[in-house]
Parts: structure tokens; sequence; C-alpha cells
């Protein structure tokens, strides 16, 4: 059982920390969220929503039901128990439903009405931003605040070497300059509940806490989406971002008093970069790095971001952000490496924008030398064979019958080849299959 003690305020440091008693079969653990004290008035210490968010997945994996002192909004309670809970055990069956004990309530919080999102300044940020800074027509909401989050991000393994609290400090540092060049305030936030709750992936849990810890400030929320809606998924969830399923978890997260959108799942990864590379603060602050506090140009991410840039056309516009004259010294480098990392989610989309830009002779170069070495490498032992069966062909061409046989056989160790393989047969081994194939 987790028992979610009464939220309380506490001062700390001249901080506002938001703090809740954990009881999980009887070890206690204090869980807190903390803003600067110009926004204690935002803290939800009234409600037990931002708790039970945060408790989610350790609940449902550890298979603990949840009691909860204080009420939790009757909306929340409804989404959780007929919509998110249901599915999510159904498709995984290690998850377990948890019976959650609460008082229910309808009665309205104090709403401030501010329309927010993180400002990581990474690609799906700037996305959200982008769209909802400065919004063309009457009913696309438009931004009030900006905030960042100490809930998961800074604990990835990539961070490891270069230190959680350094980057911490210059991502912090980085988001307040940008926020200050759109005129916007930002919220510094911190939080300990990685240390309270790891176990698994949970960062969409851990970040429905923190918007519903200031959901009296909230009116609107835009969650920057990791992958586009055609991606979603439940399938192996337990393994997998819960970013698959956003669209859900999102909207059971939402009551009429805050909606929580997942943004920028309307388009892909190419798409959604050609939006930011043409907001005005992205040549200076777009910051995508997984390893340091500045693009390293080298990294996962930021090579992705420097090859849909250049495929983009725009990448000339990003030197004060990003190494571009390495990249351009490099570029057969980056074009192989995206070849090799085709099967990465993040990849394919880029892959198939370059097959149709200003790099895709090579890419196509690149591609049928890595097939062809695949083809090589992986099925040597069935070309060594088709080699021997074509000799005895040859040596045996006289008897018409034993060459139907060896040809005969020879067309099946093709097949084979061709059913075991997950891509194309390149030019220069298509050759050798049809001079089997014509043989009469």
């Amino acid at each position: 059982m987790i028992t979610i003690n009464y939220p309380e305020i506490v001062k700390v440091d001249e901080k506002s920390r938001l703090t809740t008693m954990l009881d999980i079969d009887g070890e206690q653990k204090e869980l807190w969220f903390e803003v600067d004290e110009e926004y204690e008035k935002y803290l939800c210490y009234e409600r037990s929503d931002a708790c039970l968010i945060g408790v989610l997945q350790y609940a449902m994996r550890k298979k603990h039901d949840i009691t909860c002192l204080a009420p939790v909004t009757g909306e929340l309670l409804y989404n959780l128990n007929h919509h998110l809970f249901p599915v999510l055990c159904k498709t995984v069956g290690s998850f377990y439903h948890p019976k959650i004990f609460a008082e229910a309530t309808s009665q309205s919080l104090e709403n401030h009405g501010a329309v927010g999102t993180g400002m990581s300044c990474g690609v799906d940020s700037l996305h959200a931003v982008a769209n909802h800074y400065n919004p063309t027509d009457a009913y696309t909401p438009k931004l009030t605040h900006l905030i960042v989050y100490n809930v998961a991000h800074f604990h990835t393994t990539g961070f490891k070497n270069y230190g959680k609290n350094k980057i911490k400090e210059e991502t912090y540092a980085h988001a307040k300059e940008a926020a200050k060049a759109l005129n916007l305030p930002l919220i510094e936030t911190n939080s300990n509940i990685y240390e309270c709750l790891a176990c698994g992936h949970q960062w969409t849990y851990f970040m429905g806490y923190a918007i519903l810890s200031m959901q009296k400030l909230w009116k609107t929320f835009l969650f920057a989406s990791s992958y586009d809606y055609s991606k979603f998924t439940l399938d192996n969830h337990d393994s997998k971002c819960p970013g698959y399923y956003d669209l859900l978890s999102m909207n059971c997260f939402s009551t009429s008093q805050l909606r929580i959108y997942s943004e920028g799942g309307g388009v892909d990864r190419v798409e959604k970069t050609s939006v930011v590379a043409d907001f005005y603060i992205a040549p200076k602050y777009l910051l995508v790095c997984w390893v340091k506090g500045s693009n390293c140009g080298v990294c996962s991410k930021c090579r992705r971001t420097m090859l849909t840039l250049d495929i983009l056309g725009k990448l000339d516009n990003f030197k004060d952000s990003f190494p571009v004259d390495y990249y351009r010294t490099h570029l057969d480098d980056y074009l192989k490496w995206l070849v090799a990392n085709v099967n990465e989610e993040y990849c394919q989309d880029i892959y198939a924008y370059a097959l149709k830009g200003k790099h895709a002779d090579k890419i196509k170069s690149i591609t049928m030398e890595r097939d062809y070495g695949k083809l090589i490498a992986h099925n040597h032992d069935v070309l060594e064979k088709i080699s021997i069966i074509e000799k005895k062909i040859d040596k045996f061409s006289t008897d018409k019958e034993t060459a139907n046989v060896k040809l005969k056989n020879s067309q099946e160790r093709i097949k084979q080849l061709e059913a075991s393989t997950s891509w194309k047969l390149t030019k220069p081994f298509r050759l050798i299959v049809n001079t089997v194939r014509k043989r009469k």
C-alpha cells in the first residue's frame, strides 16, 4: 500500500516546497516540488492529484494500492479508473490495476488562467513555443509562462560524465536567457521525485506530477510530444518511453480546470525541426545535446539535428549554436552514421527526407555499400553453395536431368536467401541471382 499524506508548503532557503510524506509499505519517503517564493500561491496543497500521478507507474509496477488522505479531483479519478488503468493493464499483463482510496471532489480551485510549456530549448520544446508564442488566430492558446523542470531529464546516462548538477545549472541559465529574449517569465523548479520513485520509464508521469503541483496557475499546459501521433502504441509499454501514448495519458491527466495537450504530435521530426528553424530565437538558443551544456555536434541528438537542418537548407543559420564547419568537413561521416542508424526511431524520417534532398546520391551509394556488405557477411555460406551448384551445373551440363536438379536446388537457395533478409538485394548480388535464374 502507498499512502499519500496531506501535502503542505514549507520554506527552504528562500524557496517554497510542496512537500508530501509517502508511506510505502511502512517506508517513509518525503516527496517535494520546489519553486521560487513568488510562485508559492500556485502550489496545490489542497489536493493529492499531483502525488497520485507521480506514484502511478511505481504502483502499477510494484502492485500497490493507493490511499490519498487529501481529496482527489473526481474527474481525475474517473479518467484513471475508467480509461488509463484498464488499457495499460490489458496490454501488459504484469501491470497492476491499483485501487485508489480517496475522497473525490468536484469543488473548483482558484485558477490563474496561465498558458505554459517547458523550456528545455530542444526541438520539441521550441516547437511548442514557436506555435504558441504569438498565434495569429483567436482560438490558439497564447503562452504566458515558461517553466523548467528537474524531474528526470538530468539523470540520463549521457550526462553522467558531465555532471548532473552542472548540466542542470547550465540548462537553466540557457533557458533564462531564451525566456528573456522572448520577454516571457521563466519559472525555475526543482524536485526529488526521481530519487524517490524511479523505476522503469516514468518521464510522462513525473511531468504530470510537476504540472499538477501548480494546477492553480495553469489553465492550459502544452506538453511537448516526443513522437508524432502515427507512432502511438501501447505494445510493450512497460519497456518503452511513455511518450508513445502521450495522447492518452495527457488526456487522462486533464480536468475541466486544466487542459494538458500533447503538443507537436501532428507532425514528424523533420517537419517539427522546420518550424523551429524559422523561429527567430532558435539559431542562438536551440539546445539538443545529450552529453553537455552546449551542442557538441557528435552525440546522436546533435547529429540528427544537424543532418535535419542541412536537409532543410537551414544549417548555416545555426553557426552560433552548432559546430557547422566541423559538420561540413566531416559530411561523409555524418551521412554514414545516418545510414548505419536508419532503423533507429528518430533517424527514419530524416533518412526518408534525405533520399529526396541534395545528398540523395551519396545516401543511396552509402546504402548500397552497406546492403551489399551485409549480404556478403551474413549470407556467405549461401553464396558459397550457389557458387558450388553453378560449377556442378557447368560440369554436368551434358546430363540435362542432373543439371535441372542442380538448377532447382540453386533456385531454392536463392528463395531462402531472399526470405531471410530484411533488405533488398543490391545490384551486384542481383546479377549473380539473375544468372542462376536464367540458366536452362
